[in-house]
């Protein structure tokens, strides 16, 4: 009886730790998708204070523009859910966290790459400012082009997704109204 209370007390105890150390950890590595615990993350990340521009969501992914206060860089951070609990997000990365990149750079591009295991899901993120006007971003790859608008906006933040294989990567163009290509003004 004696052996029993004590294996007893031996598994409860290593359960309230196990619980405990989860909570932490999810509670230490994840943040609530609003724009303020957003903002207080990449301040942290950043060590500097940031201006949200936009958020967008695309498949229960969160993807934040802003710009840094000190640099006035732009920067982009990708949040994807936490598996443990839906409403909570993990920051996957970005670029441009620090401010530090380079500050005539007007665009960035990320590529993700496959997004989903054993699939051909591909994620490629465009973002900038739009100082020169452009009207759209062209995706250009060996066998397809993917185009969207950025018309009228200051700047943008466009998520590219791909159900295909084997895509290279792609050229990266920006068009103006007349569908010229003004990339260079971009640079």
């Amino acid at each position: 009886m004696k052996n029993n209370l004590r294996k007893l007390l031996a598994v409860f105890t290593l359960t309230i730790i196990s619980v405990l150390i989860a909570y932490f950890y999810i509670n230490l590595y994840t943040i609530n998708l609003n724009k303020n615990d957003i903002a207080k993350d990449i301040e942290k990340r950043a060590a500097s204070g940031v201006k949200i521009i936009q958020m967008t969501e695309s498949r229960n992914e969160q993807f934040v523009l802003f710009t840094n206060n000190i640099s006035g860089q732009l920067g982009m951070v990708y949040y994807k859910p936490q598996s443990l609990i839906a409403s909570r997000y993990v920051c996957l990365g970005g670029s441009n966290i620090t401010g530090r990149a380079d500050v005539n750079q007007k665009y960035g591009v990320h590529d993700f790459g496959q997004t989903v295991e054993n699939g051909y899901d591909r994620l490629i993120v465009v973002y900038g400012r739009n100082e020169p006007n452009g009207k759209t971003i062209e995706l250009d790859f060996l066998n397809n082009k993917i185009t969207r608008s950025i018309e009228g906006k200051d700047y943008f933040l466009q998520v590219f997704r791909f159900s295909q294989d084997k895509f290279s990567s792609p050229k990266v163009r920006f068009l103006d109204k007349l569908d010229a290509d003004i990339t260079q003004k971009f640079l």
